[in-house]
């Protein structure tokens, strides 16, 4: 009845559920990247310990590919939720929305495998990653543009 749809809670809009889904999702991808972060550092400093060295944390290459999985992917966090949850708010994570952050959410998970796979190149011209990152920018930019367009003033 129309007494009941305006008394809908927060929790029971799809927007805000869909929302939470993508948190979800996304922040489980970023779990797992966290640990193999951890559990690199734990195997290298072992590893440290049985050579007799002292590891210096903050000034390993060892573990770069590591820190830069885990750096990468809280670089893009604020846009990403961002966008989502601004959109959520205003009920206006449509469809086309949705498939743009799940297909963010899974880049990213293919990314973390890649860097674990390929490493990431000091140099900055990291190929092997490319066919994440790339159209990772994509589903960022639309949408970003998409809660500019819709919240903008």
């Amino acid at each position: 009845s129309k007494s009941e749809d305006s008394n809908m809670s927060i929790s029971q809009s799809s927007g805000f559920l869909d929302a939470a889904k993508l948190t979800v999702g996304f922040f489980s991808v970023y779990g797992i990247a966290l640990i193999y972060q951890i559990v690199a550092k734990q195997l290298l400093i072992s590893q440290k310990i049985k050579m007799g060295k002292v590891m210096d944390r903050y000034n390993c290459p060892e573990l770069l590919n590591a820190d830069r999985l885990v750096a990468n992917i809280l670089e893009w966090t604020p846009i990403f939720l961002g966008s989502v949850w601004s959109l959520a708010a205003v009920d206006r994570l449509d469809e086309r929305c949705r498939k743009f952050s799940w297909g963010y959410v899974g880049l990213r998970a293919v990314y973390l495998v890649l860097v674990v796979k390929y490493g990431v190149a000091k140099g900055g011209r990291n190929k092997p990653l490319w066919v994440s990152t790339f159209p990772s920018y994509i589903c960022l930019i639309f949408l970003w543009k998409r809660s500019l367009e819709i919240l903008a003033m």
